[in-house]
């Protein structure tokens, strides 16, 4: 709570929010509005957003530990590796 007062936290004023969890907030939306269109993989989402499997992978392991997302199903890559294939948990819960 670092730059309020006490007075303005009675007040009811919120922390300022850094421009890291804003970015984390909008990558987030930015991942859910993507599986609104159906399921992806992370690779998939990392291509259609231009972002990093790193964020992208961070997002979904918060997602996923929050039950927002899950991973029922799998596909298999050219190497016969097993890939997630992600999908909201409950579209109408995530709104």
């Amino acid at each position: 709570m670092e730059g309020l007062s006490y007075q303005r936290i009675q007040d009811g004023a919120q922390p300022d929010t850094t421009s890291g969890d804003i970015l984390i907030m909008q990558d987030t939306n930015r991942i859910l509005n993507c599986l609104r269109g159906g399921p992806m993989t992370s690779i998939e989402m990392a291509c259609t957003l231009h972002l990093t499997m790193n964020r992208i992978q961070s997002i979904l392991n918060e997602l996923a530990a929050q039950r927002s997302i899950y991973a029922r199903r799998w596909v298999t890559d050219a190497s016969d590796n097993q890939i997630p294939l992600w999908e909201l948990e409950d579209a109408d819960s995530i709104a």
